[in-house]
């Protein structure tokens, strides 16, 4: 055939079975990374956590911080707020984050990729260090809740980069 391949293998040429082996094989394999590298969500306990802002966690003993996902909410502290409005703003969203998970029977954590280029995760070049989850609380995604709040915007990044961080507290 010229094309290379046929749509089956003919089952008297032990290469067509070889190379459609070789296929599955790759393909398997390939599907298994995939899911091998997709954390599941782990439970956490809620004196684990240091709630630093509203979309910013760390864990007890672990001195990288954690990104969480899918939001962005107000910033604060003095020396990260855009103005005086994103600070106030920023200290109820923290507080808001901090009484939810307080309140959760359950809290769990889903690592993810960072999107960030290729090499600098975990670096000051990509989220100042951090590492990327979400986090939920008794099932529902706390980032749903703040922007339901209007504590919170949505902000989803793509694979390598995100787009501006969105501040509307300061317009």
């Amino acid at each position: 055939m010229v094309s290379g391949y046929d749509k089956h293998p003919d089952p008297s040429d032990w290469r067509d079975w070889l190379e459609w082996l070789f296929v599955v094989v790759v393909l398997g394999g390939m599907v298994s990374c995939t899911v091998l590298t997709r954390a599941k969500s782990e439970p956490v306990a809620f004196s684990l956590i240091r709630v630093d802002d509203g979309d910013t966690i760390h864990l007890r003993g672990d001195p990288q911080g954690i990104r969480l996902v899918g939001f962005n909410a107000p910033e604060s502290t003095q020396l990260r707020a855009k103005c005086e409005a994103e600070l106030r703003m920023g200290k109820i969203a923290k507080a808001r984050l901090k009484q939810i998970l307080e309140r959760a029977s359950m809290i769990d954590l889903q690592p993810v990729a960072c999107a960030c280029r290729p090499g600098t995760e975990g670096t000051n070049r990509c989220n100042f260090g951090r590492r990327c989850a979400y986090l939920a609380a008794d099932s529902v995604d706390v980032g749903a809740i703040l922007i339901k709040d209007g504590l919170a915007e949505i902000y989803r990044c793509g694979k390598t980069r995100c787009p501006p961080v969105p501040r509307p507290w300061c317009r």
